[in-house]
């Protein structure tokens, strides 16, 4: 059987950012599984500089599309910034598009506070 190939995506380019903890527990965690391949994916490297939109090919995007295209589902790690999530991650979410389509998301919140991530 096929195993898994799981992107796991540290969603800020903070500094000091608190959600590089429960990344790398993440990895640990899913990489003692004999079923499923992991791919660790840092938001700081794939930073161009400008929103990119899926349908203009780009040498700053080719990376991420590459990964989006033999990945079968994603964990995202977001710490909580004023109720919405860090504006990296949607530059980096936003360069592509059909090729999200049925893979299926997990959505770890991070937040330093003991208030509500991401109501």
């Amino acid at each position: 059987m096929k195993k898994l190939h799981i992107t796991l995506v540290l969603g800020t380019a903070r500094k000091g950012r608190l959600s590089e903890y429960v990344a790398n527990f993440l990895y640990t965690e899913i990489t003692s599984r004999d079923d499923v391949t992991i791919e660790l994916v840092d938001v700081r490297d794939h930073m161009p500089g400008r929103t990119i939109p899926p349908w203009e090919e780009s040498n700053d995007t080719k990376a991420w599309k590459d990964i989006v295209a033999k990945t079968d589902g994603f964990v995202i790690v977001s710490p909580e910034y004023n109720h919405g999530y860090p504006g990296e991650l949607k530059i980096l979410l936003d360069q592509e598009h059909d090729a999200y389509r049925g893979k299926p998301v997990i959505v770890a919140a991070v937040s330093a506070a003991s208030l509500a991530v991401l109501d």
